[in-house]
């Protein structure tokens, strides 16, 4: 069985420029559940998102931040099997 320790996530900006570990903090946190939960995201934090469990790589994630003027309640992400550019 995977553990916490055991989930990583990744981020790249668009247009693509390298994936990044996701480094946890206030702001960005992994829930016991292990997912990734984000507050006051801003519009460097639209991008690609990866989760690698073990040594499995799941579905990428994409986020856009369209205004980060204004408060967000919740954000929907678009989970594609065949990655941004199909």
């Amino acid at each position: 069985m995977n553990t916490k320790e055991d989930v990583t996530w990744f981020y790249s900006s668009i247009p693509p420029n390298g994936f990044v570990k996701v480094e946890y903090d206030d702001h960005v946190l992994l829930s016991q559940d292990k997912v990734l939960h984000m507050y006051n995201l801003k519009q460097e934090n639209s991008g690609q998102y990866l989760c690698k469990v073990g040594h499995t790589v799941m579905a990428p994630y994409f986020l856009e931040v369209v205004n980060d003027n204004e408060p967000i309640v919740q954000a929907s992400v678009y989970v594609s099997f065949y990655g941004i550019y199909n």
